[in-house]
């Protein structure tokens, strides 16, 4: 008869473990507590950890071959540790 009550689970119903993530804003190292975040979210961290943005900057991912992708507050993004999210840059307002 095993004793199931005594060990922790390691399996939970919550979704995949989070996968601690550092990723560069404008050039920074900043750590992500998940390999996903919001533009808000990347944000929000880069703030804490130093690198000098605001909230309402708009955030731009550096892809391949020179390509980039605006990534708005509610954009859900993958990151990955080669995860550059470029300059950084206020929103203007025409």
């Amino acid at each position: 008869m095993s004793n199931t009550h005594d060990a922790p689970s390691t399996h939970t119903d919550h979704g995949p473990k989070p996968k601690p993530t550092t990723i560069h804003v404008n050039e920074k190292p900043v750590d992500m507590p998940d390999d996903h975040a919001t533009g808000l979210e990347i944000k929000q961290a880069a703030i804490r950890q130093g690198v000098q943005i605001q909230p309402d900057f708009e955030l731009v991912e550096e892809l391949e071959n020179g390509r980039t992708k605006n990534i708005g507050n509610d954009d859900e993004v993958k990151l990955k540790k080669s995860s550059q999210i470029g300059r950084a840059s206020c929103r203007e307002r025409v």
